[in-house]
């Protein structure tokens, strides 16, 4: 879109930051395997029959009435980002840069449009709470020791302008289920009503937390 772009003639180009989160990917494991380049491929049966196994377990539990639902799924929208703008700002014509310098520009501007994009992904239940069970991963916690530490970083996201909307009439609620969830998908391990993280689990559950990574 650039490359030709004539920031004083053209119509402007502008970048909409889109932040979303879910509480719940269905293909998250696969995404976070895909990461390992060691890892055979998985074979079709593989997937046919964990697909079918999911699809079963959950119509059971529905009929059961302990299915419980994904969490939520959210999304946010940041200040739109003008490219006539920031050509104007830059002092930059794209149209007249050689390649390797036009992808060096390129790249600048795209880092900054996806500084935004992380600014308005929606914190999340899951991930906030994946977040603090990364944290304490060494140790044995109790339901009320997470949800304690989650309330605390609430307030510091709050303060810090983070796009968190979770009121307060329904934090305890919101952070139970959240936990609840992450036990039901066999994420932690449970001790004496302590719970933990499992190791062998900590690329799912980082996979969630890294979604806020941004407001460390």
């Amino acid at each position: 879109m650039l490359r030709d772009y004539h920031a004083h003639s053209d119509k402007d180009i502008v970048f909409i930051p889109v932040g979303i989160n879910y509480d719940r990917v269905i293909e998250d494991r696969s995404l976070v395997r895909r990461l390992n380049k060691e890892v055979k491929k998985r074979s079709a049966w593989f997937v046919i029959k964990t697909t079918v196994g999911f699809i079963f377990k959950n119509a059971t539990l529905s009929r059961k009435k302990r299915w419980r639902r994904f969490g939520y799924a959210s999304v946010n929208f940041g200040e739109p980002v003008s490219a006539k703008k920031y050509c104007e700002e830059q002092l930059i014509d794209f149209s007249i840069l050689d390649q390797e310098e036009r992808f060096i520009r390129v790249e600048s501007l795209a880092q900054a449009i996806m500084k935004n994009v992380s600014a308005v992904v929606p914190i999340l239940p899951v991930a906030l709470m994946s977040e603090i069970l990364i944290k304490n991963q060494a140790q044995w916690s109790s339901e009320l020791e997470l949800k304690t530490q989650c309330l605390e970083r609430i307030e510091q996201l709050q303060q810090a302008g983070a796009p968190i909307d979770i009121s307060s009439s329904a934090i305890e609620r919101v952070l139970g289920s959240a936990l609840a969830a992450l036990l039901g998908r066999g994420l932690l391990e449970e001790k004496d009503k302590l719970l933990r993280m499992k190791v062998a689990e900590v690329d799912v559950v980082s996979y969630y937390a890294n979604s806020i990574v941004g407001w460390q």
